[in-house]
């Protein structure tokens, strides 16, 4: 789970932070940037984990 990548908004490689917040909707997941704090993904926990099944496409 520890994968780095490459924040959109200040360009730089990060390690997300991640952390699980408890709403009125749900349990969400979130994953923000360590250097610039802002959401990368947002994502209920009851949909699982589905990142890896992600396909990624260079620029």
């Amino acid at each position: 789970m520890g994968k780095e990548v490459i924040c959109p908004w200040c360009e730089e490689k990060t390690l997300p932070k991640l952390a699980t917040i408890t709403k009125e909707h749900g349990t969400i997941n979130e994953r923000r940037c360590s250097l610039c704090g802002k959401i990368l993904a947002a994502y209920l926990k009851e949909d699982g984990d589905f990142f890896s099944s992600i396909r990624k496409y260079p620029n």
